[in-house]
């Protein structure tokens, strides 16, 4: 108890000592009843047991008249024996009590606290770092019904304690065992939560968490918004930045509602200015964060571009920023304002409302191998069919909508225009085109097929009959739609596992789905072509063949 009193105490006791105003009155195995300049107090090597009868110790919990008692016990040589003698009692006692062997010991280490009263919560302040550019948080350890708290200055060391319900020194006064369990229920919570996002120290340099040598809390970003939820919920929570206080903090997604940003655009005779004015708000974690007025901003990847963006521009002299245009730019302009209309409010000129379409796609045959592509947007009904319609409308098309329709051209060997052609040179591309190219196009919007194009391609579900021949399965497929010789190139395309080929008149000819598993089966079953549209079969695998069928 001596080294958790003020020295001021501790000089009141030793006078006490000095002057001889000290008496013992009796000594029992645990206890020693003395007198105090007097007052009446019971020493006791628990301090559970101690008493005195002066109101100093009523209020602190110890006084002048215990420093001069402790004073005695140490530093006179028969206060010295009084004091052996209770440390022998006390650790006889204690001995009994663990029945001297070491499965006692044991069990007694592994047993926790279950006083569950209530006793200690935390709070939290955060504060600008020293570099500016973080938020370093305070703990703070409250010892109820105490209004004081006290700063935790190791926080790892700290929390091990806690796990390990080890004494701490909780100011001057107190040094105490802490159990998780005598948190408040919010304490408890944020407890967890810094084990959980703190790892191992022995593994891992925790400046960037844990830094001042672990005396400040710093929240990655991933666990910033429960962090920062955890700490608002614990009863007391401040947060300081430039000079200004907030009690309350929130989280919520970017939007021009924010106005932290603001977006005016101006026509010249000869170009178009853009201006943006901006809030001075404070950027976090690599710009996925927005700080200002007590509001912590979400921004998604393309607006941290753009804010990066943004703020590389130079301030003009009115404190914002210019961005000059030429006047063929502003569809590109009025594209990107899609994009400035999610960081803060925009006002343009009617010219630049952005109108979008849906691509038309037609599709037809000419000649023999050669795709004729006709492209045309369809603004609700209103069609435009080249560059120059394009290019004098009464409103702005969308100019990013437009250059994914051509790079889709581009990507499938059409020249990006509004009419366009490719010539296909092999069966391969047939079937690529029939099966993939249309596949994209119909994603992008409406496709239509000329008729001759449409016919060039055959879907093939042949039936399938099976006889007994001998000791052999016979096997035949009928493509009523097929003359023998094609029925000889179709079966020789299932048996290489092709999902097509060509016939003599040069269409397409595709298997169903069902018609190609039937294939796989036989050629795994190593089935023999027998001429006319028959497969030939060993019985033994017949019932593996049913399976497939």
């Amino acid at each position: 108890m001596a080294k958790l009193m003020p020295g001021r105490v501790r000089n009141e006791g030793i006078e006490l000592f000095e002057k001889d105003l000290i008496t013992i009155h009796q000594v029992s195995e645990t206890q020693l009843d003395t007198t105090v300049d007097q007052h009446h107090l019971i020493y006791a090597l628990n301090d559970s047991e101690i008493t005195c009868d002066c109101d100093y110790f009523v209020q602190k919990g110890y006084c002048p008249h215990l420093a001069a008692v402790e004073y005695y016990l140490k530093n006179d040589k028969e206060g010295q024996r009084l004091l052996a003698e209770l440390e022998e009692e006390q650790e006889s006692s204690q001995g009994q009590d663990r029945g001297h062997s070491f499965g006692g010991l044991f069990l007694e280490g592994l047993s926790l606290n279950e006083d569950d009263t209530v006793r200690y919560s935390l709070m939290v302040e955060g504060e600008e770092s020293t570099f500016g550019s973080e938020i370093w948080w305070s703990i703070r350890l409250r010892r109820l019904p105490d209004e004081r708290s006290y700063v935790i200055r190791d926080i790892p060391a700290f929390l091990k304690l806690v796990e390990a319900e080890g004494y701490y020194q909780i100011g001057k006064n107190y040094y105490e065992p802490l159990s998780l369990i005598q948190f408040d229920q919010a304490s408890q919570a944020f407890l967890d939560f810094l084990g959980r996002m703190i790892p191992d120290e022995a593994k891992t340099n925790l400046d960037f968490i844990l830094p001042n040598n672990a005396r400040h809390l710093c929240l990655p970003y991933g666990f910033f918004e429960e962090g920062l939820r955890r700490m608002q919920d614990l009863d007391g929570f401040r947060f300081e930045w430039e000079g200004t206080e907030y009690r309350q903090l929130l989280v919520e997604d970017l939007t021009a509602d924010a106005q932290l940003f603001s977006f005016d655009i101006c026509v010249e005779p000869k170009m178009i200015e853009l201006t943006v004015a901006e809030k001075n708000s404070q950027a976090f974690f690599n710009n996925r964060i927005l700080f200002y007025q007590g509001v912590f901003y979400r921004l998604n990847r393309k607006q941290q571009k753009l804010l990066v963006g943004l703020r590389s521009l130079p301030i003009g002299s009115d404190l914002n920023k210019h961005v000059s245009f030429n006047l063929d730019e502003q569809a590109i302009l009025a594209a990107s304002l899609f994009d400035f209309r999610t960081m803060g409010p925009v006002k343009a000129p009617k010219a630049f409302n952005i109108k979008d379409f849906t691509p038309r796609f037609r599709f037809d045959l000419k000649g023999d191998s050669e795709i004729i592509l006709t492209l045309a947007f369809d603004f609700d009904g209103f069609l435009v069919h080249d560059r120059q319609e394009l290019s004098h409308l009464g409103f702005t098309s969308n100019y990013r909508h437009e250059q994914a329709v051509f790079r889709l051209m581009s990507k499938h060997g059409f020249i990006p225009d509004f009419q366009s052609s490719k010539r296909l040179s092999s069966s391969q591309e047939l079937y690529d085109f029939f099966t993939n190219t249309l596949s994209d196009f119909e994603n992008a919007g409406t496709v239509l097929i000329g008729q001759e194009l449409r016919d060039l391609r055959v879907e093939q579900s042949p039936q399938v009959q099976v006889e007994r021949q001998g000791n052999l399965l016979d096997i035949s497929f009928d493509f009523s739609s097929l003359d023998d010789e094609d029925v000889d190139h179709a079966l020789a395309a299932l048996m290489e596992s092709s999902p097509y080929f060509i016939n003599r008149s040069g269409q397409l000819i595709v298997f169903d789905e069902a018609t190609h598993r039937i294939s796989e089966s036989l050629k795994t079953l190593r089935a023999r072509y027998s001429g006319k549209g028959h497969l030939e079969l060993n019985q033994l695998t017949a019932y593996q063949l049913m399976d497939a069928l």
